[in-house]
This record gives C-alpha cells, sequence and structure tokens, in this order.
C-alpha cells in the first residue's frame, strides 16, 4: 500500500489502512516483518478493535513498538 505522497506505507500507518479493512469478529492476525516472516500471530474476539490497538505506538510497550515499526 502506498500513502498519498507515494511512499509505501509502512508500521502503524499501514495497520490504520489495513483496520478499515477488518470486520469486528472474532479471528486471527498476524504481524509480518519487510520478508513475510511471522512476528507474532494473535487471536482476537474483535479483529478490528484490537489490530486498531497497534495503531496508537504511545500506548504500546518497546516489544511491540519495535514490532509494529
Amino acid at each position: 500500500m502506498t500513502g498519498t505522497d507515494g511512499q509505501a506505507l509502512t508500521g502503524a500507518a499501514l495497520i490504520a489502512e489495513v483496520v478499515a479493512t477488518l470486520p469486528a469478529t472474532p479471528g486471527v492476525y498476524r504481524m509480518l516483518d519487510g520478508k513475510g516472516d511471522a512476528l507474532y500471530v494473535g487471536k482476537a474476539r474483535s479483529l478490528k478493535k484490537r489490530v486498531t490497538y497497534y495503531t496508537e505506538p504511545a500506548r504500546l510497550s518497546e516489544r511491540l513498538r519495535r514490532m509494529v515499526h
């Protein structure tokens, strides 16, 4: 995905774009690195609510900030 400036989106900006397409139903999500390798696999009662949490880096622990970045 690319932003309005044509640059590829990464981190919280990319996650924010994906959140718009997620349902508010239970499911599983994966955090992938740039090569497509899984960094984290999680499950949630509401995918939209859980993944939205990752778009607010100030609320995340250092470990999660590094993962989102």
